[in-house]
């Protein structure tokens, strides 16, 4: 029994391991399509505007506010299913992503065992964007 119980823990540990990289593979590919829409090229552009980047980065988050819906899906969608029946983590964490790739920010997926947000990096700061929700910090470690 001992036995069978390591290896479950070794298989279950190499399932957590893996898991990330193949949805963050899927997530690049939509990643790329959502680049390439109109909707997200507009928030990009109008978001751009903003006189400072934390600015730029609340407007992303705000456009999401005004957009938000949230629904369960079993498989990451574009922008434009988005924008038409809302989403999930994952086609939010997707979005936020395309938009700040095309306004030149650097960002990453942050993946926990079932949820996926988005965090946003500058010089100065970082957020963390879950969902319809924005956390930001300074390097120092005061809030933003």
């Amino acid at each position: 029994m001992k036995y069978v119980l390591i290896i479950f823990c070794i298989l279950l540990a190499s399932f957590i391991w893996i898991e990330p990289e193949s949805i963050n593979k899927r997530m690049g590919l939509i990643e790329n399509i959502n680049e390439e829409l109109v909707p997200t090229k507009a928030v990009a552009e109008y978001c751009s505007q903003e006189p400072t980047d934390l600015g730029k980065i609340y407007c992303v988050n705000d456009y999401v506010i005004n957009i938000y819906n949230y629904e369960t899906l079993g498989t990451i969608r574009t922008i434009d299913y988005l924008l038409n029946s809302g989403g999930d983590c994952k086609a939010y964490s997707n979005f936020y992503k395309s938009v700040f790739n095309l306004m030149g920010f650097k960002s990453q997926y942050i993946y926990l065992p079932t949820h996926v947000f988005v965090t946003v990096y500058h010089e100065d700061f970082y957020c963390n964007l879950d969902l319809n929700v924005i956390e930001c910090k300074e390097f120092s470690g005061g809030e933003k």
